[in-house]
């Protein structure tokens, strides 16, 4: 099929259902980097095939070339030849996360929060704010992603607001956040360290103004 596809190519090459026949072919015997060549060969032929260039970024993604991903999505997207759903605009901003590229996946980010509808996206932007130490940002995302959420992300996402809310010195809003955080399984312990470690400070702050 391989070589029949080949011959086809040379034949017909603006057919790019073969182009993209050939890649999966590839993929299926395990060659990812002839695949991606195919797909880039395919994508320099029509770069207004939305479906062609997702794949193709996924394709980078896999092979852990998340930049050269972001980078094609980012221009398709900015382009208009990729739709900036929340889908895509998800993909887009993994694929800058993954680059270590986390100001580029803030303004990505923020974008989708505006789309998302159960704080996932949220969680995600007030994640990145608070490894960026850009504290008040991540409350305000944080609370919002607080409001949406449902299920252990909820946890996160109070663990998260807490030790966000003690890194701003807001010692009480920190122990209400962890109090809630104990209440979730995967959270337990490191909520419960917070919340010990919080009302110690809150008890010698009080001995300290009496």
């Amino acid at each position: 099929a391989i070589k029949v596809l080949e011959t086809l190519i040379t034949k017909y090459p603006y057919k790019k259902n073969y182009w993209s026949q050939l890649a999966s072919l590839y993929l299926q015997q395990n060659k990812e980097f002839t695949a991606l060549a195919v797909k880039m060969l395919a994508q320099r032929l029509e770069l207004s095939d939305s479906k062609t260039l997702i794949n193709l970024a996924d394709m980078y993604r896999y092979l852990h070339i998340p930049y050269k991903s972001a980078q094609l999505l980012s221009k398709a997207v900015k382009a208009g030849t990729i739709e900036a759903n929340a889908k895509n605009l998800n993909k887009l901003a993994d694929s800058w996360l993954a680059s270590k590229e986390d100001e580029e996946a803030v303004i990505v980010l923020e974008k989708l929060t505006k789309l998302d509808k159960n704080g996932e996206s949220t969680l995600k932007l007030g994640r990145v704010l608070f490894g960026l130490e850009q504290w008040q940002k991540a409350v305000d995302y944080l609370t919002k992603s607080v409001a949406k959420l449902s299920g252990d992300k909820l946890g996160t996402a109070s663990l998260l607001l807490g030790m966000t809310q003690f890194h701003l010195g807001n010692l009480m809003q920190a122990k209400t956040q962890f109090s809630k955080a104990v209440a979730y399984k995967n959270e337990r312990n490191q909520a419960g360290q917070w919340l010990r470690h919080v009302e110690k400070l809150l008890e010698t702050n009080a001995i300290k103004q009496s």
